[in-house]
């Protein structure tokens, strides 16, 4: 018998650490072009882009790796039968995840010199994102295409040094003002705002608080170091729970000041609607003073009516009564002292802060439990919610009727092949008011119903009001044809719901829906990565659902699914914030600069767009 015997014996473990490399760039003024000393350049761990309109990850052109290390002497020896012995060398190579290790925080930063230069060092391989930063100039990350949009990621392979990061930083500007009451006397302690307008995928404008600060004895404010755009301002106290700490606005509080003082809302140059509001444009580096408006004094509120169950035509036994309030930085509701008497179903809410809510009642004790209604909706209670506006005195004879609300039965008809199921495609309710979408808050919206396997469909407990109509989970070859509520247009038209109508809803879908693609050229011709390309349509611009949008991927291709038949323009932005195509003056700027696209049923189309610079 022949024995034989193999042994596989790992010497020695080596561990070569991964190779390292540089990042280095210079960084320059927007204004002048030249140098900028004493820039921050920061690195921070990223996983690619995510904005929208942000171009694809940045990869370093890679280089040859470094060579391996030469292995390690081997070693011989003899076993016990004879045989010679089979030797192993391992060498293993320490990369860091692209994710960040967990003392990712002790990245390198640099500082740029007098020429503008700056150089990060001893950078592992990865992911990254490169963030700059002056005082007195807009903090930008790499790749970012606006000064409000979405950076880039950039990719570092091992031992590759990376160069040319350069950035333009662009000079921020200041705005001040002073306010005033009524009598001419500085207010101090007034919540001042910076807002800005922005839009939602409903096309609705909401405006976010950029930044915030409290008048001072003077009852000046002077906001510092923004990013240029336009802008509007608010002083007062907002709506809310009264004597809460403001939500907003920061320092400069003296502790002398006479507590609870409460300003009126209001937007420069003094008016109380925001559409009534002047916007400033704030340029880079320009200071812009002289901002003065005058907000009255003002005194707490009270609110009183009557509720009434119509159900039983009679005052609930117990209620529950709310105040829901919205400000640019969130909104809640709150219950005030509501002097709630269930004989004669009178109330009072007491000390409220002036602005605008929604007043709202629900009936606390059980339908169910005096038989009143289908034990199918007996769970849900009664409710009522309408708007009101407190200005400068209190708000009487206030009634609230409480219902159920009311059904709403409708079909979903398909034209065209019939897609895989109806289930899956919702049809909603959206608040609206003159045809624009509202922000129902402190509002029941009802519930999107199942469609069922024919179609039909029904909503419970629908308040009286106007709707706009709008589709979830629709298959992107299909598009929303025609919506008929009692015959009358629904679809170019908000819909008047009326309560106890038995009106039906009818929803017509067609699979007909077309699809737009090319490619996006910058101005050298090139495929353009990361741009917005929307598709506008020529009328009813009031309809939010014939908007379409999509982001160019790396080779400039992109590819727009769901248009319904008519008539378009195309537009193709390299730097535009999310959802600003819904802004009426965005689009006129550059209406003459979009492409006419006119589509028909089923017929795809190919066409390729120009960038629009200059945003």
């Amino acid at each position: 018998m022949i024995r034989f015997t193999i042994v596989a014996s790992v010497l020695l473990f080596q561990v070569a650490p991964a190779p390292k490399t540089t990042i280095e760039g210079t960084v320059v003024q927007a204004s002048s072009g030249a140098p900028l000393m004493g820039a921050r350049v920061i690195l921070s761990r990223g996983a690619g882009p995510t904005g929208a309109a942000v171009p694809a990850p940045l990869p370093v052109t890679p280089t040859p790796p470094p060579p391996t290390p030469p292995p390690l002497p081997a070693s011989t020896g003899a076993s016990a039968g004879g045989a010679g012995l089979l030797t192993s060398t391992f060498v293993i190579q320490s990369v860091s995840p692209t994710n960040g290790p967990a003392n990712s925080g002790n990245l390198p930063s640099a500082t740029t010199d007098s020429q503008g230069h700056y150089v990060l060092k001893d950078v592992d391989a990865g992911v990254y994102r490169v963030t700059f930063a002056a005082n007195g100039y807009v903090k930008q990350d790499y790749g970012q295409r606006s000064l409000t949009g979405q950076g880039a990621s950039l990719t570092v392979t091992a031992g590759n040094p990376v160069k040319n990061i350069n950035m333009t930083l662009t000079q921020t500007g200041n705005i001040g003002g002073r306010i005033r009451d009524t009598s001419g006397v500085p207010a101090a302690g007034v919540p001042v705002q910076l807002l800005r307008a922005t839009f939602n995928v409903t096309g609705q404008r909401n405006f976010q608080s950029v930044e915030s600060i409290n008048t001072d004895d003077r009852g000046e404010f002077r906001l510092f170091w923004l990013t240029p755009g336009r802008y509007y301002i608010n002083a007062g106290t907002p709506p809310g729970p009264a004597n809460r700490p403001t939500p907003f606005g920061g320092g400069n509080i003296s502790p002398n000041q006479v507590p609870g003082e409460s300003f009126s809302y209001a937007f420069y140059p003094g008016v109380s609607n925001v559409n009534q509001a002047i916007a400033i444009d704030l340029n880079s580096g320009t200071d812009i003073n002289g901002m003065d408006f005058i907000v009255s004094r003002q005194q707490q509120l009270n609110v009183r009516g009557r509720i009434v169950d119509t159900r039983t035509g009679a005052p609930p036994a117990s209620v529950n009564i709310n105040l829901a309030y919205q400000v640019f930085s969130g909104g809640g509701s709150f219950s005030v002292g509501s002097n709630y008497n269930p004989t004669t179903g009178t109330f009072e809410l007491t000390n409220v802060t002036p602005g605008s809510y929604t007043l709202s009642a629900t009936a606390s004790d059980s339908a169910a439990s005096a038989g009143l209604v289908d034990p199918a909706v007996r769970a849900k209670a009664a409710n009522a919610s309408i708007p009101i506006d407190l200005l400068n005195s209190d708000l009487e004879n206030v009634v609230l009727n409480l219902s159920l609300g009311f059904p709403l039965s409708g079909r979903l008809i398909v034209e065209g092949n019939p897609p895989p199921s109806l289930s899956t495609i919702r049809i909603q309710l959206r608040s609206s008011l003159n045809g624009a979408i509202t922000n129902s808050f402190g509002g029941n919206a009802p519930a999107s119903p199942t469609t069922n396997p024919d179609g039909a469909f029904r909503f419970e407990g629908v308040a009286p009001g106007e709707y706009r109509i709008a589709l979830n989970g629709l298959p992107p070859e299909f598009y929303l044809k025609d919506v008929r509520y009692n015959r009358v247009d629904a679809l170019n038209q908000p819909m008047q719901f009326i309560s106890g109508d038995a009106g039906t809803l009818d929803v017509m879908v067609s699979s007909g829906a077309i699809q737009v693609d090319g490619t996006v050229f910058d101005e050298k011709a090139q495929p353009a990565a990361g741009v917005s390309v929307v598709l506008i349509p020529d009328q009813h611009r009031d309809r939010t659902d014939l908007y379409k949008n999509a982001t160019t991927d790396t080779l400039g291709k992109y590819q727009v699914r769901g248009v319904p038949p008519g008539d378009y323009k195309l537009f193709a932005w390299d730097t535009v914030d999310q959802f600003a195509w819904f802004d009426p003056e965005v689009v006129m700027r550059d209406e003459s600069k979009g492409k006419p696209v006119h589509v028909l049923d089923s017929s795809n189309q190919s066409i390729d767009l120009k960038i629009i610079s200059g945003h």
